[in-house]
């Protein structure tokens, strides 16, 4: 099981390093305190209880973060999920729901933020380096809001608007669009 576990690990940070989500610098460059990661290891199963994946999630220990940015992500509000799934039942739509991998990642940082090395993986440059994060990490105070901010332009560029009432319901030309952290129903 030890092997699996290192497989998940191992791509978590192949997928992490495929979207440049950091640099690795020497310690002296860190302007700020380097904060620690840590792992956050599941098991995905099928409905009848069989293991069908081993998942790992590396994570910055934002809980450690000496800031006072902003870190308010809207999500979208219950009575909203009711008026979406009524008025699909009601007029007949179709529905579909996307859940974005990595999303966090997908935001890039607006501030400069050093972690250490995942624990069990080797410098390429050998002792006394860091980390820089170029994009948002699960973890990171910030991370859900350069999310939302993240999606919510790509939706405009896509000609989606969002309500007055809550700003987690999109539409555009027929079509509502609810958004609940990383997933989103159509």
């Amino acid at each position: 099981e030890v092997a699996k576990w290192m497989a998940a690990a191992e791509l978590e940070i192949r997928a992490l390093e495929g979207k440049t989500c950091w640099t690795e610098v020497p310690i002296t460059d860190a302007t700020t305190t380097i904060l620690p990661g840590t792992w956050v290891f599941k098991r995905k199963r099928t409905p009848d209880g069989v293991i069908h994946k081993y998942k790992s999630r590396y994570c910055c220990r934002g809980d450690l973060e000496q800031t006072e940015d902003d870190t308010f992500a809207p999500v979208v509000a219950w009575s909203t999920v009711r008026l979406f799934l009524i008025l699909t039942m009601t007029l007949n739509w179709c529905t579909c729901s996307v859940d974005f991998s990595n999303a966090f990642v997908q935001a890039t940082l607006d501030k400069d933020v050093w972690i250490h090395l995942p624990r069990g993986f080797r410098s390429t440059k050998g002792h006394g380096t860091c980390l820089r994060l170029n994009r948002s990490l699960y973890g990171l105070s910030v991370a859900p809001r350069l999310w939302y901010e993240h999606l919510m332009a790509a939706m405009r560029n896509e000609g989606f608007l969002p309500s007055s009432q809550d700003p987690c319901l999109l539409t555009k030309k027929g079509m509502l669009l609810i958004i609940y952290v990383d997933d989103v129903g159509v």
